[in-house]
């Protein structure tokens, strides 16, 4: 989104007049204000904010509260109106409070962006009504020059300023919205409101049109009764409850509403069946399962946004974390998949909470969190200049492996007698998780060399750096150099072009702590089993492919035992045995097993 807010910004920047005055705010974990006070919009001003501009990254989340006031207060003591733009994605929880805060600056105009897929709608809104100006959505693939445009076209020629309605003899009340915000774009004046007494007349709109009193009248007729358009109503009592709400916005985010504003809002929400902050529509399940008759917290994951990376978010991946999972020296890995992280790089719904250095992109992203049930690849290879690890073709600094994969046994084959050739051949090797070559297969050079090359590749062993994923199998290539000349044969310490295929981490850390100890057959249980573990069977969540009778029908068969089913989340709550959650993890349909926290 940051990249997006950049590019709408820098064509508003270009559309400024010499006799404008601006300012640039960025806001994250920080706010950074690139003038003291507005400036002139000069060619050399204009230059610095292109480069303030440009400078700017997106990381952390979004403190928008300390560039709110930044940018209003100084309105207070202005004779003009100061228009503020405001370029966000929104990841925020203090909605009402940031609305309520802009409530209070009333000689300013906010006009509020919002860039990127999952924008916080409700807060845009609310920012650009009670700010008397209007919200923009920008997607990822949508047009910044096209917004910037219409943004800078708004605020030079709005269409109708100062509206007002005149309802004449017509008897009516609770209109809203109280104030009619600007008209800055072809767009119908909407108010809602009841009237007392049916009757007929005329209600004059009135404003000013590029400083111009314009009036326009409308006939109505109001009829004593209209069944057809009963739905009226509902809208009303939303606009209602949203006029009740902006009397109080700070209240109402800390729950600590005027009782009066909030008995209100709640007789609104209930004759009207409306939800609102005080009312809530209750979803009943066709089939409710209990466990002894107790509620059941249940932790169902949430995606991160199109577009937005957990790092940016979260902070960075480690390398003082890679290092103390991981050896370091040597090779580097970038668009990691879930698999090839370390295991506390994981979430326990299994997305990923730490990443490499720099920021991925949306595809990287939902590729790593939406294939836990896949076996990815890591392709080790050499370049001239250094070594580094490919995965996917893609490259960076992260380290994975600290040395190359050495023999501990690598025979030299004979030169075969009648042989008379010089040259490398080279021979592919799979290797089992021990480090035995399991198959072995020439596949370049010169053929009267390939029985022999196969032969000592057969009996070759290699030790296998420790990994914080299980490896499923590893492939590479053992280069054995013929020289003619003396009749011999030498061979590479290391294998070479190495690729390591690794099985789907299925398991949440603590899960995996109990499977290790089961393994290891170690007796003294670990203090996070408490939470998940009694009387030896485990409390999980067990996620699957695809929640459907067949695959419940697996998990049974080793005895797990169904407490709820969550459909949405295609996953199960349920308990086992702890002696056999390897073998539900074996399961195909099975992608990830958490513990059911007590």
């Amino acid at each position: 989104p940051i990249e997006k807010a950049k590019e709408a910004m820098k064509l508003a920047l270009d559309g400024l007049n010499p006799q404008d005055t601006f300012n640039l705010i960025t806001f994250a974990g920080d706010t950074h204000i690139l003038f003291e006070t507005p400036a002139s919009a000069t060619r050399e001003n204009l230059a610095k904010a292109q480069k303030f501009l440009a400078s700017r990254e997106g990381g952390g989340g979004t403190e928008m509260m300390k560039a709110i006031k930044a940018a209003l207060e100084p309105t207070d003591s202005q004779q003009h109106v100061r228009v503020v733009c405001f370029m966000t994605d929104g990841y925020i929880g203090n909605d009402l409070e940031i609305v309520g805060e802009i409530q209070k600056h009333k000689n300013a105009r906010v006009f509020s962006f919002g860039i990127g897929q999952s924008v916080n709608r409700f807060l845009l809104d609310k920012m650009a009504e009670e700010g008397r100006g209007e919200a923009e959505y920008v997607a990822l693939t949508d047009d910044g020059s096209a917004a910037a445009k219409r943004f800078h076209e708004r605020v030079r020629s709005p269409l109708l300023t100062d509206i007002s309605l005149d309802f004449g003899n017509l008897q009516v009340a609770d209109v809203y919205p109280k104030r009619i915000n600007d008209l800055f774009s072809a767009k119908p004046v909407v108010v809602h409101g009841r009237f007392i007494k049916a009757g007929n007349g005329v209600i004059k709109l009135k404003g000013k049109s590029f400083g111009r009193e314009t009036v326009r009248e409308i006939a109505v007729n109001f009829p004593e009764n209209e069944p057809n358009h009963d739905v009226l109503a509902t809208l009303w009592a939303r606009t209602r409850i949203d006029d009740l709400m902006s009397q109080d916005y700070a209240g109402v985010q800390n729950g600590n509403a005027k009782p009066e504003v909030k008995d209100t809002i709640t007789n609104l929400g209930l004759e009207y069946r409306l939800l609102t902050q005080f009312t809530s529509f209750v979803a009943v399940e066709e089939r409710i399962v209990t466990d002894g008759g107790q509620p059941r917290k249940i932790e169902v994951p949430v995606e991160m946004p199109e577009g937005v990376s957990r790092e940016g978010i979260f902070g960075a991946y480690s390398r003082d974390d890679a290092r103390s999972t991981i050896p370091t020296v040597g090779y580097s890995t970038k668009a990691m998949s879930a698999q090839s992280l370390p295991l506390n790089s994981r979430n326990p719904q299994g997305f990923l909470n730490q990443v490499t250095a720099g920021r991925r992109n949306a595809r990287e992203s939902n590729a790593a969190s939406n294939s836990m049930a896949n076996v990815r690849r890591l392709e080790l290879s050499k370049s001239v200049e250094n070594e580094v690890i490919s995965i996917d073709g893609a490259q960076s600094d992260a380290p994975i492996i600290s040395q190359g994969i050495k023999a501990t046994t690598l025979p030299k084959p004979e030169y075969p007698q009648n042989a008379n050739a010089n040259g490398a051949v080279n021979v592919e090797v799979t290797l089992d998780a021990n480090g035995s070559v399991a198959s072995a297969k020439a596949i370049s050079g010169d053929k009267a060399f390939y029985l022999t090359t196969e032969t000592a590749a057969k009996n070759a062993k290699f030790e296998i750096p420790k990994l914080s994923v299980e490896i499923a199998k590893i492939t590479g290539v053992i280069a054995y150099n013929f020289a003619a000349k003396d009749k011999t044969v030498t061979v590479a310490p290391e294998l070479q072009n190495v690729r390591v295929e690794v099985k789907p981490n299925k398991y949440h850390s603590s899960v995996k702590a109990l499977i290790e100890r089961l393994k290891n057959k170690q007796t003294q249980p670990t203090t996070d089993e408490a939470k998940f573990i009694r009387d030896g069977k485990a409390e999980i969540i067990v996620r699957v492919k695809e929640l459907k009778p067949e695959t419940i029908a697996e998990l049974k068969k080793l005895g797990f035992e169904v407490l709820t089913e969550m459909i949405s989340a295609n996953a199960v709550v349920g308990r086992i045995a702890i002696e056999k959650i390897a073998a539900l993890a074996e399961i195909d349909q099975v992608t990830f097993i958490s513990p059911q926290n007590r």
